[in-house]
């Protein structure tokens, strides 16, 4: 859970990629996004996902690794300098989510490997690959994922644009 790459959907300003994950798991209670939204504290958001697992969107399982990857790439979007920096320094390693808990979108060590789908690992790794082939304007906006009710605090989920300005508008600073 990666701080300090915020984003903006539908105009909401959102401290984390993993906030956003959270949130999108319940389309059909935009109270509980803004509560999830409002939090700049991944670990709380998700604390507060957990609470309110029985008002989980219908298909969840299905799709929480294609809403996942697009949270990622959002994030990638609209910090492109910083994330990729950090991706790109990753060399051709494997990125592994290190948990003792989660052996889905993570990993535990044992003895000399790690065992666990590490699903957030490779979705990392995906992203830097195509981050790496494609180049930053592959993601200069991420459209919205085509399930049913992909929806912020009521409204679809419009694409996410990068807010990265081009070299020839940064201002000149000396």
């Amino acid at each position: 859970m990666c701080a300090g790459f915020d984003l903006v959907v539908n105009n909401v300003r959102i401290q984390s990629s993993e906030i956003l994950y959270q949130a999108c798991r319940f389309p059909h209670h935009p109270s509980l996004q803004l509560e999830i939204l409002s939090e700049s504290n991944p670990m709380m958001a998700k604390k507060i996902a957990r609470k309110n697992t029985h008002l989980t969107r219908q298909g969840w399982d299905s799709n929480r690794i294609s809403i996942m990857k697009w949270a990622v790439f959002s994030k990638l979007c609209q910090n492109w300098d910083s994330f990729y920096f950090l991706l790109d320094s990753t060399g051709d390693k494997f990125i592994v989510e290190y948990s003792e808990k989660d052996i889905f979108w993570g990993a535990r060590k044992e003895k000399d490997s790690f065992y666990g789908v590490n699903a957030l690992g490779r979705i990392l790794m995906f992203t830097r690959n195509v981050a790496r082939t494609k180049g930053n304007t592959a993601f200069s906006a991420i459209p919205p994922l085509k399930i049913p009710q992909f929806d912020l605090l009521g409204s679809k989920i419009a694409p996410v644009l990068s807010t990265d300005k081009p070299p020839s508008l940064t201002p000149q600073l000396f």
